[in-house]
C-alpha cells in the first residue's frame, strides 16, 4: 500500500473510478454532436443556390475580389478537417 491510497497511489485501488462516467458523458456527448453536424451536412450539401454557383465557386469568387490568389479552394464532400502547416 502507498501511503494508504490503494495500489495505484489513489483512493480507488482496483474499484470503478466515479469520474469515468464524466468521461462516458462526455464520449457520448461528442458522438452525439458529430453525427448532427455529419447528418445537417448531408442534408444541405444537396440544395443549391439560387445563383446555381457551388460554394467553392462562390468561396473562389469571394477571394478573387478581395485579391487573394494564394488560396486553394477545393471542394468537398465529406467534412474533414485539413491542416497544412507550409
Amino acid at each position: 500500500m502507498l501511503g494508504g491510497y490503494g495500489m495505484y497511489g489513489y483512493g480507488y485501488g482496483y474499484r470503478l473510478d466515479p469520474t469515468i462516467f464524466l468521461v462516458l458523458i462526455g464520449v457520448l456527448l461528442s458522438l452525439w454532436a458529430q453525427n448532427r453536424v455529419n447528418s445537417t451536412f448531408a442534408r444541405y450539401s444537396r440544395v443549391r443556390s439560387f445563383s446555381g454557383m457551388t460554394g467553392a465557386e462562390a468561396a473562389r469568387r469571394l477571394l478573387n475580389a478581395q485579391g487573394i490568389y494564394d488560396v486553394t479552394v477545393q471542394p468537398v464532400s465529406v467534412i474533414s478537417v485539413t491542416v497544412d502547416s507550409r
